[in-house]
């Protein structure tokens, strides 16, 4: 708390003698006795003619003297107050060592008002008006975290109704906590923001773990193999996000496949996505009819809802020619799988990873 030390000896100086501001009512104060008007301003006070109370007719003016403050050094002597912050109050102190050294000898003051009335100080023992002292006083006007009312600055409580926005405060040992509404964030939940907006199937940019603040913008990426419904952006308005809903990715899944007589095909799923490979094979002495052994589910783009197998699914599988007997001699090495073929050399190897060739002979 800052504490009104005299630490700081000022020397002033009366600037004018006339300090009457006799247009202001609302700065007057005290009355100055039943005088009359001559009297009443030959004293300095202000008469009021409208005032029916005789007594109140003549008052002095609260209005202080205007002062010209000169900061004078001294052993021990500094600014009192909160280091940092500039002089930004005059306080005026009666101190007994000081009681003997007369105001100012250019003044005659024989009663407290007239004495108060320059700024000085009045011994009622001695009827005697003698000099004051000022401080300049430093004053907070910010507090530290956890502490209210500057330039004090007391450990704030609940008792102080620090929690805004509808937040529920809660003493603690080291001063309170709040329990912030929905919308509401930080300190004393006095920042509205949004709550995470889910991350199903989506990156998020920016990537906040829980709350965004007002004006946030987020953007939206699908994971691969998704397609997008909705806004690619949304932004935090007021506790609030606009658009109200997260967009949403969805994998699109591809027609069902066609059975295959004579072979198949694997994996066998109840549903296929996109992204998701199909290989195609046929029992022995048949052949593949196609482009591919394999096909993958992609996503063609609006307006479609379903993907599509690309390449298109394989026809079947066809008997094979009894004068082709190329793979009954196993020409495939190295675990290669051999598949017949309507020309020269009427087969066709695939490879298993450790061998590479046509008959997979060759080491990779």
């Amino acid at each position: 708390m800052c504490k009104l030390i005299c630490l700081v000896v000022c020397v002033w100086f009366v600037t004018s003698q006339a300090q009457t501001d006799c247009g202001n009512k609302g700065s007057w104060s005290r009355s100055c006795g039943n005088l009359d008007k001559f009297n009443c301003e030959a004293r300095g006070c202000c008469y009021d003619e409208t005032e029916p109370n005789p007594g109140r007719k003549c008052v002095r003016v609260e209005k202080s003297p205007s002062f010209s403050f000169t900061a004078t050094a001294g052993p021990g002597l500094s600014f009192g107050g909160e280091p940092g912050y500039p002089g930004n109050q005059f306080k005026r102190g009666c101190f007994p060592f000081i009681r003997n050294i007369k105001c100012d000898r250019r003044l005659n003051a024989k009663t407290e008002s007239d004495c108060l009335r320059w700024g000085c100080c009045w011994d009622e023992e001695k009827k005697f008006c003698h000099k004051s002292l000022y401080n300049i006083v430093r004053l907070r006007k910010d507090c530290p975290p956890g502490y209210i009312n500057p330039p004090g600055c007391e450990l704030a409580k609940c008792r102080h109704s620090p929690c805004l926005n509808g937040a529920v405060c809660k003493d603690t040992a080291t001063g309170y906590e709040c329990e912030c509404a929905p919308g509401y964030h930080r300190e004393n939940c006095g920042i509205r923001q949004c709550p995470s907006p889910g991350k199903a199937h989506l990156t998020v940019y920016p990537d906040k773990d829980t709350w965004y603040d007002d004006g946030d913008v987020t953007t939206f990426v699908c994971d691969p193999y998704h397609r997008m419904f909705g806004s690619a952006q949304r932004v935090c308005e007021k506790g609030h996000w606009n658009p109200v809903a997260s967009p949403a990715c969805v994998s699109l899944p591809c027609p069902n496949l066609r059975p295959v007589s004579d072979g198949g095909f694997a994996p066998i799923d109840f549903q296929y996505l996109l992204g998701e490979v199909v290989n195609y094979f046929c029992n022995g002495g048949f052949a593949l009819s196609g482009s591919s052994t394999s096909i993958k589910c992609i996503d063609p783009g609006p307006p479609s809802l379903m993907g599509v197998w690309e390449p298109p699914e394989p026809a079947g599988c066809t008997l094979i020619s009894p004068t082709n007997t190329a793979c009954l001699s196993f020409p495939c090495l190295n675990g290669g799988t051999c598949l017949h073929k309507p020309a020269p050399p009427f087969f066709e190897c695939v490879c298993t990873p450790i061998a590479t060739g046509p008959t997979c002979s060759i080491p990779p």
